[in-house]
């Protein structure tokens, strides 16, 4: 008893600490969240090598021994602290590059100028590309680290930090990067803090999350585009066959088609289902926070179970053919381009075979397939979440499995 008062009495003085140096937090947010680090776009590169240096800088002012690290793409950020009691070791994962801000028009304040602002909802936010995904809780965890070492004199427990450049463009100098430098990252237990909870007083630890496979297809038909007045209906139109045939991957019941698809999905006990009942899930405030109010996805699934328990496949991304305000141009695009995306539960070889079934039956179209990257689809366990419960005790959620797979496919119909 003696033990735990005086833990929390020694986490007391840590978060008396923070609160009094807010401000500094805040000023040290702003100028991480100002610096442009968009990893999927070459223009970039020199904002996410300044990111890097930024991140690196900050643990050494803390008393970590860090170092940008090159890779074939973005560096990594690797920080060490040694010399506390225990015998155990933290590994805090984190990136530091984010979304690109597209489309610029849909912000009301330049997306790289941080600022303060009042939500109806959540009451002060930060507005600025990256503060919740993931540059918010990189430093939260940093800022938390600063001020245990200003009241303290040093970390706890020992610490490695590793802050990734390209967490937003699949990592792929991350198996590199693991191949070459694995062996000073290992640690007790690793702690990423990029996800979410479930409400704001309702804490969670996510464990795993569901895979990602996805796939950029293009259906060609003429050598040009057409005036549909005169080959509108001999003429195949490209973004009909891929409209058709991106409809047809989910039934009317909201299950995707693809075969093979749900292999290896396993379906929560009938205790976990009743753990997850027991969170009271708002399903009207999590769909009303983004202006929708009725549920979708597979008939008979509630809203956690579709996110805690089911793969999903979604269509991110459709162009193709012209759309102007003025309407005096009627053309039979040459081609159509969708992005389709896959989040995946089961266990399965890098070429899962429901993404080789995608693209059969799609005659008269000739498939031309190249992939970019690799993957598997890993076994796991997903999310315990923490339900407050009568003398302080917890529930737990579920899971499923953790990958990443990148394929780029192209389809062509001779024919058209």
């Amino acid at each position: 008893m003696n033990q735990q008062r005086s833990s929390q009495a020694r986490l007391s003085r840590v978060l008396d600490h923070l609160a009094i140096e807010r401000q500094g937090a805040l000023d040290r947010l702003f100028q991480f969240l100002a610096i442009p680090s968009v990893s999927t776009d070459p223009a970039y590169h020199a904002a996410c090598v300044t990111a890097a240096e930024w991140c690196a800088n900050g643990l050494r002012e803390i008393g970590f021994q860090a170092r940008v690290e090159n890779t074939p793409g973005k560096p990594m950020v690797v920080g060490h602290w040694h010399g506390s009691d225990s015998p155990s070791r933290v590994l805090f994962y984190g990136h530091y590059d984010v979304q690109p801000p597209d489309p610029l028009e849909e912000w009301t304040a330049p997306p790289f100028a941080p600022r303060l602002a009042q939500d109806p909802q959540a009451g002060e936010v930060i507005v600025a590309r990256g503060a919740s995904d993931d540059k918010g809780q990189v430093m939260t965890f940093l800022e938390a680290c600063r001020s245990w070492v200003a009241v303290h004199g040093r970390l706890s427990i020992d610490v490695t930090v590793l802050l990734e450049g390209e967490e937003e463009s699949g990592s792929p100098s991350l198996p590199f990067f693991l191949d070459n430098y694995g062996e000073e990252l290992k640690a007790d237990i690793c702690l990423v803090c990029d996800t979410g909870q479930l409400d704001a007083d309702t804490p969670a630890i996510t464990a795993f999350l569901r895979g990602l496979a996805f796939s950029e297809i293009t259906v060609t038909g003429p050598s040009r585009d057409l005036h549909s007045g005169i080959y509108g209906g001999p003429a195949r139109n490209p973004i009909r066959v891929l409209a058709n045939f991106l409809a047809d991957r989910h039934d009317a019941s909201g299950r995707v088609t693809l075969p093979g698809f749900y292999e290896g999905v396993v379906t929560p006990h009938l205790a976990q289902f009743a753990q997850w009942r027991a969170l009271e899930f708002d399903v009207a405030a999590f769909l009303g926070a983004v202006g929708l109010s009725t549920p979708a996805g597979e008939e008979g699934m509630s809203v956690i179970e579709q996110l805690w328990s089911r793969p999903t496949a979604e269509i991110n991304g459709i162009s193709g053919g012209y759309w102007p305000r003025c309407q005096d141009r009627h053309p039979v695009a040459r081609h159509r381009q969708a992005f389709f995306q896959a989040r995946a539960q089961s266990a399965a070889s890098p070429y899962p075979r429901w993404l080789a079934s995608f693209y059969r039956g799609a005659a008269p179209c000739r498939l031309h397939r190249r992939i970019r990257g690799r993957g598997r689809l890993a076994r796991g366990r997903l999310r315990h979440v923490g339900s407050r419960l009568p003398g302080g005790g917890e529930r737990a959620g579920a899971g499923m499995g953790q990958a990443r797979c990148h394929y780029r496919l192209r389809r062509v119909d001779p024919h058209c």
